[in-house]
């Protein structure tokens, strides 16, 4: 039974991220979809990271700055609905089911996204130093 225990719960790892993910880009405008993942990248993260995909998927589609403070508010209820999904299968097949610190979980999503969003801004500085670079070379060719 431990087996498929953990074969539903690596479903639902995958799934509901995937649902969200689904129904937020439907909501999204031509040009966050454009930016959305293609379908590799999409799969590899939600294999990979499950529910914390949803930060990459912020931080992928989103461009405002409130962005830093969104991604943990969309891992978080993810994260507990696969807790609240995982006690009552534990329950239902009478196993002992994994102890979660709520706020321990809150801080990592946190400090994940600011992580994340550090890295979009060392990202963008670079390309804006390299755009800037590339723009001098332009007029000293052209004169």
């Amino acid at each position: 039974m431990k087996v498929a225990h953990t074969a539903i719960m690596m479903i639902l790892g995958i799934a509901l991220p995937l649902v969200v993910q689904l129904w937020d880009k439907r909501r999204l405008s031509g040009e966050q979809r454009a930016r959305a993942w293609n379908f590799a990248s999409w799969g590899a993260a939600l294999y990979a990271f499950g529910p914390a995909s949803m930060l990459g998927w912020i931080f992928v589609t989103r461009r405002k700055w409130w962005r830093i403070l969104v991604a943990p508010l969309w891992v978080l209820p993810l994260i507990f609905s696969l807790w609240l999904a995982d006690s009552l299968l534990s329950w239902g097949l009478e196993q002992e089911a994994i102890e979660v610190d709520f706020i321990e979980l809150g801080m990592a999503a946190l400090v994940a996204a600011l992580a994340c969003s550090a890295i979009v801004l060392v990202a963008e500085l670079i390309a804006l130093i390299w755009g800037a670079l590339g723009s001098t070379s332009d007029d000293s060719a052209s004169e």
